[in-house]
């Protein structure tokens, strides 16, 4: 299994609810630290499921 670590993500983490049962993908939405105030980064992982 994959625990996130070294993501440096922080706030609500978010999945496609949808994309699992219809493309056998599990997309985590999530978003890195900020510093000061600089807008920080979007990222989208994608993991296959297994069939």
């Amino acid at each position: 299994m994959y625990d996130g670590a070294g993501l440096n993500a922080f706030g609500e983490v978010l999945i496609d609810e949808t994309r699992p049962a219809q493309d056998g993908v599990l997309s985590v939405m999530y978003q890195e630290r900020s510093s000061g105030t600089t807008p920080s980064a979007l990222h989208v992982t994608d993991f296959r499921l297994p069939i």
